[in-house]
Protein backbone atom coordinates (compact mmCIF):
# COMPACT_ATOMS: atom_id res chain seq x y z
CA UNK A 1 0.00 0.00 0.00
CA UNK A 2 1.31 3.66 -0.68
CA UNK A 3 1.91 6.03 1.65
CA UNK A 4 -0.74 8.83 1.96
CA UNK A 5 0.18 12.19 1.66
CA UNK A 6 -1.22 14.78 3.68
CA UNK A 7 -1.89 17.22 1.19
CA UNK A 8 -2.68 16.44 -2.81
CA UNK A 9 -1.28 19.56 -4.62
CA UNK A 10 -3.02 19.78 -8.31
CA UNK A 11 -1.18 20.97 -11.50
CA UNK A 12 -2.30 24.87 -12.19
CA UNK A 13 -2.42 24.38 -15.72
CA UNK A 14 -4.98 27.83 -16.24
CA UNK A 15 -3.16 29.93 -13.39
CA UNK A 16 -6.04 29.86 -12.03
CA UNK A 17 -4.64 30.56 -8.72
CA UNK A 18 -3.24 33.96 -10.14
CA UNK A 19 -6.84 35.50 -9.71
CA UNK A 20 -7.53 34.45 -6.55
CA UNK A 21 -7.43 37.23 -3.73
CA UNK A 22 -5.05 36.14 -1.01
CA UNK A 23 -8.50 36.12 1.48
CA UNK A 24 -9.95 33.44 -1.23
CA UNK A 25 -6.75 31.54 -0.83
CA UNK A 26 -7.06 32.17 2.83
CA UNK A 27 -10.60 30.71 3.04
CA UNK A 28 -9.31 27.61 0.60
CA UNK A 29 -6.87 26.60 3.13
CA UNK A 30 -10.02 26.88 6.02
CA UNK A 31 -11.72 24.71 4.39
CA UNK A 32 -9.19 22.03 3.25
CA UNK A 33 -8.52 22.24 7.00
CA UNK A 34 -11.84 21.88 7.98
CA UNK A 35 -12.83 19.25 5.70
CA UNK A 36 -10.02 17.23 6.76
CA UNK A 37 -10.27 17.66 11.21
CA UNK A 38 -14.22 17.14 10.53
CA UNK A 39 -15.87 15.77 7.53
CA UNK A 40 -12.96 13.01 6.78
CA UNK A 41 -13.22 10.98 9.90
CA UNK A 42 -16.73 10.88 10.35
CA UNK A 43 -17.48 9.65 6.66
CA UNK A 44 -14.69 7.08 7.58
CA UNK A 45 -16.78 6.23 10.67
CA UNK A 46 -20.10 6.10 8.44
CA UNK A 47 -17.93 3.78 5.98
CA UNK A 48 -16.85 1.29 8.78
CA UNK A 49 -20.92 1.03 9.98
CA UNK A 50 -21.94 0.57 6.86
CA UNK A 51 -19.02 -2.04 6.20
CA UNK A 52 -19.64 -3.72 9.53
CA UNK A 53 -23.59 -3.95 9.03
CA UNK A 54 -23.12 -5.32 4.89
CA UNK A 55 -20.76 -8.90 6.88
CA UNK A 56 -23.55 -9.78 8.91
Amino acid sequence: MAARTDQFTSPDYFQLDELLTDEQKMIRESVRQYVKKKFLPLLKTMRKRRNSRSTL
